[in-house]
C-alpha cells in the first residue's frame, strides 16, 4: 500500500495489528493471523497502468522481510535478541524523521544490510502496542 504520509501508514499499520490481535480465538481453529509491516518514506513512479515501483517500495519491502539475523552486531548494541519477528512496524530512516512531529513512540532497533541497496540502513521500531493512536 502507499499513503500520502507516514503518519497514514503508521495509522493503519497500527490498527491493522490491534486488529488482529483482538480478534477472538474461537473464530478460528487456526493459530492466529500475525503480520509485519516495514514503512520507507521516498518518491513513487506511477506507469501507465497506476502500478507503484520506486526504491521506497522495495525498500518497504525488505524491511517488512528483516529477521534478528538480518543486523548487525555492532559495538554496544546487546539487545537484537529482543527483536521481535512478528507483529512489528519497521521504519526507515527517513520515515522515522518524518513521523518524529508527530507523537509517535520509537525504538532504533540497529543497522542492516537491504538487498539492492548499498551500505548499512538504520531500522527503527514502533511502539504500538502502548501507544494511545489508533485510527
Amino acid at each position: 500500500m502507499t499513503f500520502p504520509s507516514v503518519s497514514g501508514a503508521v495509522q493503519t499499520a497500527v490498527a491493522l495489528l490491534r486488529d488482529l490481535r483482538g480478534r477472538p480465538s474461537n473464530l478460528s481453529p487456526r493459530p492466529p493471523l500475525e503480520a509485519r509491516v516495514g514503512i520507507s518514506y521516498g518518491q513513487i513512479l506511477l506507469d501507465t497502468r497506476a502500478s507503484r515501483h520506486g526504491a521506497a517500495i522495495n525498500k518497504a519491502f525488505r524491511i517488512e522481510g528483516l529477521s534478528r539475523d538480518s543486523f548487525a552486531q555492532l559495538e554496544g548494541e546487546s539487545e537484537l535478541d529482543k527483536i521481535p519477528d512478528r507483529n512489528r512496524i519497521f521504519l526507515d530512516e527517513e520515515a522515522a524523521q518524518e513521523i518524529r512531529l508527530v507523537d509517535v513512540p520509537l525504538r532504533p532497533i540497529g543497522f542492516c544490510r537491504l538487498k539492492g541497496f548499498s551500505g548499512l540502513h538504520r531500522v527503527i521500531e514502533v511502539l504500538w502496542e502502548g501507544s494511545g493512536n489508533s485510527s
